[in-house]
């Protein structure tokens, strides 16, 4: 049968909210040609749909919705995803009315049976991304202050030794610039007092970044 004509039944269907004579439509039980019509309202059957007036649109839909729940929904192909989107709006009553009448909406709305469910558990699996990137980083400060503290305890080692490439990296890992020796000496003095110019320039340039 012609998808234009399958559409034309299933909006008759609706339009007389005769749901029950859905199942004996033509291809109603075959996921081959269920996913053939779902597949054709993604494309050019779209066009069919488009014409339609609210009223029908919304008699359309509840049938396609019995229809693909002839074959338990057809995952993430269903037509309904493009037709019917799982948000707030004029179709909400619409939307209600296939999860608590079918299953062919499960992929999307994860078993839920109304929209205000729908809209909760997104809520809270943001909620629950949201604490887990929390979390993420307060884990990464803390290891970056535990990285920094570390570095700025071998930094006194590094500039006593005259090692800029160390003092160097050590500073990339968060050593404080402002670091003292044992006796409480500045050390970019300390590297200046023992001739080591490159070192203290290097510390006066990463107290001037922050």
């Amino acid at each position: 049968m012609p998808v234009t004509a399958l559409v034309g039944q299933l909006l008759a269907a609706g339009l007389a909210e005769d749901f029950a004579s859905v199942a004996s439509l033509p291809g109603a039980g075959n996921h081959a040609q269920v996913l053939r019509l779902a597949s054709s309202l993604r494309g050019e059957g779209r066009s069919a749909v488009d014409a339609m007036t609210k009223a029908e649109r919304t008699a359309f839909i509840k049938a396609l919705a019995v229809y693909e729940d002839t074959v338990r929904g057809l995952g993430s192909v269903t037509a309904l995803c493009q037709l019917l989107p799982l948000s707030p709006g004029e179709d909400e009553a619409t939307i209600d009315w296939v999860l608590a009448r079918t299953r062919s909406y499960d992929y999307y709305a994860n078993g839920a049976r109304t929209l205000a469910e729908v809209l909760e558990a997104k809520a809270a699996r943001a909620e629950g991304r949201a604490a887990t990137a929390r979390l993420e980083a307060e884990r990464q400060r803390a290891a970056s202050e535990k990285r920094a503290a570390r570095a700025t305890t071998l930094l006194y080692n590094a500039v006593r030794r005259g090692d800029l490439t160390a003092v160097q990296g050590l500073i990339e890992q968060g050593a404080s610039a402002d670091a003292r020796t044992p006796e409480g000496e500045d050390l970019g003095g300390y590297a200046e007092r023992n001739g080591r110019t490159d070192i203290a320039a290097a510390l006066r340039e990463a107290r001037n970044r922050r």
